[in-house]
């Protein structure tokens, strides 16, 4: 054989070589990225499945909320109604007893402001009867004039 043909031999030899290897590598790289995608696709799966009862848990709450709801609009509604009551019946309380309450604020200062004056008087005529020896002052000038 030619020494050309036993080149070309080797080097499609060499390349059949090199080409079996890429794809041994090729294969060996889609082999672990299926793999890969294997694991994902079973995450995927288990994810799905809690997505799944989480989904129907989250309609299950919506349900009872639904059940729940219009108690709480009457309960809601009752204590708006109480609240009105309370208020309703606080300023009834208030105007019966603000009137009363007044007048004998009134009746207590007026009660105060007499019996301070009225003191003050007693106490002035004390003072005065001490400067004049016990008498009043008409008294005194008719003591004198006799």
């Amino acid at each position: 054989m030619p020494v050309l043909i036993q080149i070309c031999a080797v080097i499609v030899t060499t390349a059949v070589v090199a080409i079996a290897i890429a794809m041994v590598r090729a294969l060996s790289r889609f082999d672990r990225a299926v793999e890969e995608l294997s694991k994902t696709s079973l995450i995927a799966r288990d994810s799905l499945g809690h997505l799944q009862s989480v989904a129907r848990e989250a309609h299950e709450v919506i349900a009872s909320f639904g059940e729940v709801a219009p108690h709480f609009k009457r309960v809601a509604t009752r204590f708006e109604w109480l609240g009105d009551r309370a208020a309703t019946l606080s300023n009834a309380l208030l105007e019966e007893v603000e009137t009363p309450l007044r007048t004998a604020v009134a009746v207590s200062k007026g009660l105060r402001t007499g019996t301070a004056f009225l003191f003050s008087k007693f106490i002035d005529k004390i003072k005065h009867s001490e400067t004049n020896n016990g008498g009043f002052g008409h008294e005194r000038d008719l003591s004198i004039q006799r």
